[in-house]
């Protein structure tokens, strides 16, 4: 294969990992498009005009990677990728559909003495977040994970009772699907998923729009269907990341029970956390 051509095929990889809301992926694979289509005009693969156009697409990836790297899958380097207009075609259930299927496997369903919650990894080195009040009996014990067909150990690294956040890590090397957490806080009227365990039946898909962020109290509150054993799963935005952490169906607003409203943990106060506890994605 040429070097145009690898350059091509990088550049629909790079695709393909933007639709599954992978910011790093794809900044690696356009950088890698970008060195082989620099390599077809060095080696004297490509000239003359085409060359020019070499020179003008790679000026083009190298945009499209500052966009990436300064505001994350954001609407414009979906534009630039040109699968912005895919997106506004595709019907939103089947969008969500697809989603669905290719995220579950980063995924779990969480067992303890106690009771069981949803998890999910959000790093290739095999850190998870989940809910606090799921894993809560269970700091500095191992405990475990169905994720797909396996059940894997599980170890309690960090909580904060107060967001309800957990910090978990598997305790074998991890290579499959990953959650990238959102750069972008989520805005009122966005359609979000929820994946979750519901009643220990098996992971499901919850959709729902976001009603507000309380940046102050380290709140997501959003309205969508969910039910027991939903806690600790991930809220993810249209491009697959997460911008919460599904925590409660409980939410009071001005001393009421607000009906329809879900509470998560912010994607702000995520960050946040994973910061004072030192981890690096």
């Amino acid at each position: 294969m040429t070097h145009s051509e690898n350059a091509v095929r990088l550049f629909y990889e790079a695709r393909n990992n933007a639709l599954t809301g992978n910011a790093s992926k794809t900044r690696e694979c356009l950088i890698a498009a970008a060195e082989e289509a620099a390599q077809s005009v060095k080696t004297g693969e490509t000239t003359g005009a085409a060359g020019n156009k070499i020179g003008e697409f790679v000026k083009f990836i190298l945009s499209a990677c500052r966009e990436i790297r300064n505001n994350g899958l954001s609407g414009e380097a979906m534009s630039m990728l040109g699968i912005a207009g895919a997106e506004k075609n595709t019907d939103q259930g089947e969008w969500f559909a697809d989603m669905f299927d290719r995220k579950k496997s980063a995924v779990g369903r969480i067992h303890t003495r106690s009771g069981s919650g949803t998890g999910f990894v959000i790093s290739d080195k095999g850190y998870m977040l989940t809910n606090c009040h799921v894993v809560d009996d269970s700091l500095n014990s191992d405990i475990s994970i169905d994720m797909g067909t396996s059940s894997k150990k599980l170890r309690v690294l960090k909580t904060d009772p107060v967001a309800d956040l957990a910090l978990c890590k598997l305790t074998s090397p991890y290579k499959g699907e990953v959650i990238s957490l959102a750069i972008e806080s989520p805005k009122p009227g966005q359609s979000v998923m929820v994946i979750g365990d519901a009643f220990n039946l098996g992971l499901m898909p919850s959709t729902g729009v976001i009603r507000l962020e309380d940046k102050l109290n380290g709140k997501l509150i959003f309205s969508a269907e969910t039910n027991p054993g939903d806690s600790g799963g991930p809220v993810l935005n249209k491009h697959g990341q997460c911008v919460g952490v599904n925590a409660s169906r409980t939410v009071a607003l001005n001393g009421s029970e607000a009906r329809g409203f879900v509470n998560a943990v912010s994607i702000y106060k995520v960050k946040s956390l994973l910061e004072r506890w030192g981890v690096a994605l």
